[in-house]
């Protein structure tokens, strides 16, 4: 048995428990939540492989959550759980079928926008509204990248526009490495935005004070990759030198996926499967540089099943 079913047993052991305690104590919420949570993590995992299985996973979730909002709207982690879900929902839905998928983006930013709005003036909620204004960033880019896959160009940018604005909101009290991080984020969305000089400036200041972080590493990867395809659409730059900007782009991609491999990111059969399915990626598949770097990481994939 591979890693990922390995984690997946374990973690729908941990779920069977869960099950048997909400069963035990039916008017017990918090239970009913971890309860949700537990269908959340598997649900997330299953994406990767198995789209299916995740959408049932991630639909028991939702139904466990829905009941406990409406039970009771005030409590702002059942709401942010809800939105977690319906983002999940999102993801595992985006390539069969994109109007559910847009709708579940539409409901988690919803839900985050009123988590937000309930306590934004208060400082004392202050990590809280972090954690919710991230969230709602994420959501945000990730209705921006289907509305883009649904060739609707205008509602994708007032998406990732959106998102912009919240990264920022995040990046004027974050400091240190959880800045950067948002940093890359946001340089992501930028990508998608067409803004490929400033994205790929963002990530040259970062990586080159990042020798092993490879988490890191893989996000500017992404950043570089999404800003070859994009630079292709820039209508300021003739052909060549779209292509040029393109050919550059991708290059320096793949050479921060080599330094991603030699920090040990890729060592989770998961992270490949990632690698291999991203749609951030997609301009780097015809090359044979990166074609040749997902032929080494075969093992691992292999050893995960």
């Amino acid at each position: 048995m591979g890693q990922r079913e390995d984690g997946l047993r374990s973690l729908e052991q941990a779920r069977a428990l869960r099950v048997k305690v909400v069963q035990d104590n039916p008017t017990n919420s918090q239970f009913q939540g971890d309860l949700a949570d537990s269908y959340l993590t598997i649900g997330l995992i299953e994406r990767e492989t198995d789209p299916a299985a995740a959408r049932r996973s991630l639909e028991e979730a939702r139904g466990i959550a829905l009941k406990l909002c409406q039970a009771d709207p005030s409590i702002a982690r059942f709401q942010s759980l809800l939105a977690e879900i319906y983002n999940g929902l999102g993801l595992a839905q985006q390539t069969a079928d994109p109007a559910a998928a847009q709708h579940c983006y539409e409901q988690a930013c919803g839900h985050l926008e009123k988590l937000v709005q309930g306590i934004a003036a208060r400082m004392d909620q202050l990590p809280a509204v972090r954690q919710y204004q991230v969230a709602l960033a994420q959501s945000y880019h990730n209705l921006g990248t289907l509305r883009r896959e649904m060739k609707q160009p205008a509602a994708a940018r007032r998406s990732f526009e959106q998102a912009c604005v919240l990264w920022d909101w995040v990046l004027e009290r974050d400091k240190g490495l959880a800045g950067d991080r948002v940093r890359l984020r946001r340089a992501l969305t930028q990508a998608y935005l067409g803004e490929h000089a400033r994205a790929t400036d963002t990530v040259k200041g970062i990586t080159q004070k990042l020798p092993g972080a490879g988490n890191l590493l893989y996000d500017a990867a992404c950043v570089y990759s999404m800003s070859a395809a994009t630079c292709l659409e820039d209508a300021r730059l003739d052909p060549v030198d779209q292509s040029r900007l393109a050919q550059h782009y991708a290059q320096q991609a793949v050479a921060l996926l080599t330094r991603v491999c030699t920090a040990g990111y890729f060592r989770s059969p998961t992270a490949v499967e990632r690698l291999r399915n991203a749609p951030e990626m997609a301009m780097l598949r015809s090359r044979e540089d990166f074609r040749r770097l997902l032929n080494d990481l075969e093992p691992i994939k292999q050893a995960g099943r």
